[in-house]
């Protein structure tokens, strides 16, 4: 059998694979395959000596959007196989999702939607909630890009930058939820709907993002209760995928989402030895050879 060339998709200016995402070479390597790093928006690829393609660190797509839905939009009409799939890419690319998820029954963080363009009065909003701290964010980003937190007494300030962000695109509105702050926000990651592993996000002192900008991450063994309630979030979605990683809090036992991430989540395979086999399974299993 020939070996099926896999490209595993990065971005120009970081076009290496990570390390944790670099684990994935010797067992995809091992069940037949060839798998090559390479960045979404280098010119001249010739995509069709490509039989599958797996999202991974394309991590500028948010600068880049309009190119970015073109780009899928081209390879998924000469056949490519992308994974996760491009309809489910649409569908999570913008943070709107939770407001679908909730509707269906899914416990999300409060959140207030601003379609772009729209105007409100902050304060007014926040009053109305009894939200003592806030995060606004845009509906499209990655990387924690534009993701502001506000204090109750900094609603000029938060005014001016929401209003700034809302001109360029959709935003949502959150409370700080205290519970990422004190415990941690955990990450719960499945590979083909099958759970693997969990890894529980800290912040650094004196900050709120729980991804980069020197936050931390262990590997647990969360409540069986919270992991099958983010199998039963997960099932909620109707589509093929290959790999989901769930952002959320703890309350009294019940998991609140914070985001899904089904585009180009790290997925910690560097915490998990066995994590790569298993998403290399999952792999196998989504494909026809």
């Amino acid at each position: 059998m020939a070996h099926k060339r896999i490209g595993l998709i990065t971005f120009s200016k970081k076009p290496l694979l990570t390390p944790s995402d670099n684990l994935l070479l010797e067992p995809l390597k091992k069940a037949g395959f060839d798998p090559l790093a390479v960045p979404w928006d280098k010119k001249n690829v010739n995509w069709s000596a490509y039989n599958f393609l797996i999202l991974r660190s394309c991590w500028n797509y948010h600068f880049n959007f309009p190119l970015f839905l073109n780009w899928l939009d081209q390879l998924e009409k000469v056949k490519i196989k992308i994974l996760n799939p491009v309809e489910i890419v649409n569908w999570n690319v913008n943070k709107k999702y939770l407001k679908d998820l909730e509707r269906i029954g899914v416990p999300i963080v409060p959140t207030v939607f601003l379609a772009k363009g729209e105007k409100v009065n902050l304060k007014d909003l926040v009053s109305k909630r009894d939200w003592q701290e806030i995060v606004i964010k845009p509906a499209v980003g990655a990387s924690s890009y534009n993701v502001l937190r506000f204090q109750d007494n900094e609603y000029d300030k938060a005014q001016v930058k929401l209003n700034e962000i809302v001109k360029r695109s959709a935003v949502l509105i959150q409370p700080l939820m205290k519970e990422v702050i004190e415990e941690g926000e955990y990450s719960l990651i499945f590979f083909g709907r099958e759970y693997s592993h969990t890894v529980l996000k800290r912040p650094k002192i004196g900050d709120f993002r729980a991804l980069g900008f020197g936050a931390s991450y262990t590997k647990i063994e969360p409540d069986k209760k919270l992991i099958s309630q983010a199998g039963d979030i997960l099932s909620k979605i109707k589509s093929d995928l290959l790999y989901a990683r769930l952002d959320g809090i703890s309350q009294n036992g019940v998991f609140i989402l914070i985001e899904i991430e089904l585009i180009e989540p790290h997925l910690f395979f560097d915490l998990d030895p066995q994590s790569p086999t298993r998403f290399v399974k999952a792999f196998e299993e989504r494909i026809t050879l």
